[in-house]
């Protein structure tokens, strides 16, 4: 009765529920926004991350070779001066996605890496003592192909997992949005 006799209070009234009723729709459509603008900036992020650690593994293998095959030191160099890169690289792949690192598969795309790794810095000292056939040798050996293919299959395993937790957090985000949506249609 005393909102119907006064039409101001029964404006002020629905005034103040329609805003009370609104905060939750605005704080949910923010969160929505800021969680989907973090999702974007990461999977970007490590999409680019995941290039530049594939460029950076072939730049390495081909530097190997290539100071196999011309016996040139510069190639050495150029291979230590992209190490640190690569594992910064990774590092930082990590911090983004540590699931996707914390696997069995994980695990093995290390132990071929170590391989590799331990097999180009063999090539590095045949090299130097002369014996640049075969260091190309055992670069180019089935071995050597063997663990590059199953590091390879190890960085496209991890992508995959990268992948599906993006997939998950895209699902989490269409949940909440859902939810903004009945929050306001409810409003």
């Amino acid at each position: 009765m005393f909102l119907v006799r006064r039409p101001t209070n029964l404006v002020k009234t629905t005034a103040i529920a329609t805003l009370v009723l609104f905060m939750p729709l605005v704080a949910s459509t923010i969160a929505s926004y800021r969680s989907f603008n973090r999702l974007v900036q990461n999977e970007f992020r490590l999409q680019r991350l995941s290039d530049r650690i594939t460029y950076l593994d072939e730049v390495l293998t081909m530097s190997a070779r290539l100071n196999a095959a011309t016996g040139d030191p510069r190639w050495e160099e150029r291979y230590l001066d992209h190490v640190p890169e690569l594992d910064t690289t990774i590092a930082a792949s990590i911090d983004l996605a540590p699931n996707s690192y914390d696997t069995s598969d994980a695990a093995e795309t290390e132990a071929a890496n170590q391989k590799l790794v331990a097999m180009e810095e063999q090539s590095f000292d045949l090299v130097k003592n002369g014996q640049a056939q075969a260091a190309l040798d055992l670069l180019l050996s089935t071995t050597y192909l063997q663990e590059k293919e199953r590091y390879s299959a190890g960085v496209m395993e991890r992508q995959a997992a990268i992948d599906a937790q993006i997939q998950g957090k895209i699902e989490s985000y269409r949940r909440r949005l859902m939810l903004s949506g009945i929050v306001s249609g409810s409003t």
